[in-house]
């Protein structure tokens, strides 16, 4: 929690700085701003991501910790003066920890971490939805509603002796309903902080099966098969902080 906190910190202290430089630059008086007729915004946000509900099956799923620093990038165009369109992309950075990791496990992450440091605690998600948008003044509003893709792992690791050939297979990704709201102050024409609170819920169930067979001499025997599902794995809420710049589609001054 305190890593979260720091993290937001520093966000909010690196906005305010992007912020003032991007409003120095830009002349226009603060009394004189008016909402933009259609805008195209782009909005760079950092935050914290909480992990919410019961935490799965930690020997099957896995387990993260319930805070993890994540990096969005949202993207929105307007079509009439209150609504349009959004695509986002959201980065969260976090390990996932398994009872018994294998050493095909161990390998793999410690190859991927010495020609790419870090990658092994991303995970990404794509969503793209629909947005209103409200403006009084400096202020605004940004209400959405669409649906997301997290991008989760899909393995299959199996262990065998003379008896018995065990076989797990998994596959962490779901989809999900994005709904969430940006609320906005206008610093400038061109630029705005934002404060982003961002909710998920799967649609979909993440799943794994659990395959033992017997080994004989006359080659694989009965197999035994066992399912499992949640769908709290990839319910998340997002509290970010972030800057969006804006302009305007119909190119009205």
């Amino acid at each position: 929690m305190k890593k979260a906190l720091l993290t937001l910190i520093l966000a909010l202290g690196t906005l305010l700085s992007l912020s003032a430089a991007t409003s120095s630059a830009d002349s226009v008086d603060m009394g004189a701003l008016t909402p933009i007729h259609r805008p195209i915004t782009t909005q760079l946000l950092l935050g914290s991501n909480f992990r919410i509900g019961p935490q799965p099956d930690q020997a099957i799923f896995g387990h993260r910790q319930p805070v993890a620093f994540e990096f969005g990038l949202r993207m929105s165009g307007y079509f009439t003066p209150h609504w349009g369109a959004y695509g986002d992309i959201h980065l969260k950075f976090y390990r996932t920890r398994y009872l018994t990791p294998s050493f095909s496990d161990k390998f793999t992450e410690a190859i991927a971490e010495m020609f790419f440091p870090g990658i092994s605690h991303i995970k990404g998600s794509l969503g793209a939805g629909v947005t209103y948008r409200y403006e009084h003044g400096r202020w605004q509003l940004y209400p959405r509603l669409g649906l997301g893709w997290h991008m989760g792992t899909h393995s299959t690791k199996s262990t065998s002796d003379k008896q018995h050939t065990i076989t797990l297979e998994r596959d962490n990704s779901v989809l999900y309903l994005a709904t969430g709201i940006a609320f906005g102050f206008r610093t400038s024409r061109v630029c705005s902080l934002i404060l982003d609170i961002n909710f998920q819920q799967p649609l979909t169930a993440a799943k794994a099966t659990f395959t033992t067979s017997q080994n004989s001499s006359a080659g694989e025997g009965p197999k035994e098969v066992t399912s499992f599902s949640t769908h709290a794995l990839g319910r998340d809420l997002t509290l970010s902080l972030g800057i969006q710049f804006q302009t305007d589609l119909s190119g009205k001054k």
